[in-house]
């Protein structure tokens, strides 16, 4: 059954609103070089970006003019931006940001090159990823998704009024009757008050993570795993075959893909319970490899792999074993691998690291992209569709049916 309107508008809600606070956190933490829990509220949402969504994926059905739906989108990040900080200071009575400093700003609350980034970045969310987030949850059953509205929205309206009137309490100075309140309370502010300091600048952990480091995890995990899954497919099927995902390189993105999350969550965590890391591990595992059979279905039309024959199995995605076993390769990661990772990228000199690190990107993205378009032409391909640029005549040249099938033997082309 496919979703409703409304049902459409609340998960692009909860979904843009968790993608707002993680980019957010993600910009403060690498920023200040220290862990920054950003927003208003204390689970992983920060709304104005959820209603800029709401906005956006309506006007949207209305328009196919692209020029129009960027400035469409440019001026509703101006707007909804205005709106949540004036809203901010009537709770508060404080400004939580300040853009006095640029150019083109407005009270200080809007500056015109952040709305056009905004605007230009949800122009290409609301263009090509919320129907993939649509496609996600279709894929599962009715009582599922309204369960997991239920117990979302609900979490997230009494955040949202437990801050509301801790914030409301510290503008008008009341004092709490209740000592349960008070100290739930003073945590929601406390928390508040080290989100949105002014920051001075301190000495660089090398335990924390930088975008040099993560790419680095995220390009060595990929290259292991694939070289394990070729090692794997030989002893469980009996033959070689190819694991990596992309055409040129050897890397599994859903190997270097988890380990990159699983170390962005559990890096502070090294030295913490096994079975906390256990557990975790096994869940973002899950969820990612989830999301990315999703994904090379619904842009690619092709399958990677299928759990239908195994049991305990999530719509063919995942199953439970292997879902585990994510969870026990976490436990050898974060305990065993990652220490000495960390280290050994430490000990590479930095600014030939980052030269080599900027020409490896460079190569993987261009990689990245060859392989993505590629797909979608070999899935063209199948359709008859003859091609349609000089580009996709060259891919019929070099990279035809035959070499497709050998260099992703294990995938499965969906109509």
């Amino acid at each position: 059954m496919k979703l409703t309107l409304f049902s459409e508008l609340n998960i692009l809600f909860l979904f843009y609103s968790f993608l707002g606070y993680i980019t957010e956190v993600g910009i403060a933490s690498i920023k200040n070089k220290k862990d920054i829990n950003r927003g208003i509220l204390n689970g992983p949402f920060c709304m104005s970006y959820g209603f800029l969504a709401i906005i956006l994926n309506i006007s949207f059905k209305y328009t196919n003019n692209n020029l129009f739906l960027i400035l469409l989108s440019i001026f509703f990040s101006a707007v909804i931006t205005f709106i949540t900080a004036k809203l901010l200071y009537k709770i508060s009575n404080r400004y939580w940001w300040d853009f006095s400093h640029k150019k083109f700003n407005y009270e200080g609350v809007i500056s015109l090159d952040y709305s056009i980034i905004l605007g230009i970045i949800s122009f290409f969310l609301t263009k090509f990823i919320s129907p993939f987030i649509i496609f996600i949850f279709n894929d599962f059953d009715l009582n599922s998704r309204v369960l997991f509205l239920i117990v979302c929205d609900v979490f997230l309206l009494f955040d949202f009024i437990l801050s509301y009137i801790s914030l409301r309490k510290k503008k008008t100075n009341k004092k709490y009757k209740d000592l349960i309140a008070k100290n739930v309370s003073e945590v929601v502010l406390d928390r508040i008050n080290k989100a949105y300091p002014n920051f001075k600048n301190k000495a660089f952990d090398k335990d924390n993570l930088s975008l040099y480091k993560l790419f680095l995890i995220f390009y060595i995990t990929g290259v292991i795993g694939c070289i394990i899954e070729v090692f794997f497919c030989r002893y469980s099927m009996g033959r070689w075959m190819h694991r990596s995902s992309l055409i040129f390189e050897e890397i599994s993105l859903v190997w270097g893909g988890a380990f990159a999350l699983c170390t962005v969550f559990l890096h502070k965590h090294k030295d913490s319970n096994i079975f906390f890391i256990l557990i975790f591990g096994t869940l973002v595992g899950a969820f990612f490899e989830y999301l990315c059979s999703c994904f090379t279905e619904y842009f690619l039309g092709t399958v990677f792999w299928s759990y239908g024959k195994h049991a305990f199995n999530l719509n063919s995605r995942i199953n439970l074993l292997f879902s585990f076993y994510w969870g026990i390769a976490s436990v050898i990661y974060i305990k065993g691998i990652y220490p000495v990772l960390n280290k050994g990228i430490d000990f590479i000199p930095e600014k030939i690291g980052k030269i080599c690190v900027r020409i490896l990107f460079c190569v993987f993205m261009i990689d990245l992209v060859i392989s993505t378009t590629n797909g979608m032409r070999y899935q063209a391909r199948r359709h008859g569709d003859a091609p349609r640029s000089f580009i996709e005549e060259k891919y019929d040249k070099y990279f035809p049916d035959e070499y497709m099938k050998t260099r992703f033997s294990n995938t499965i082309v969906r109509d």
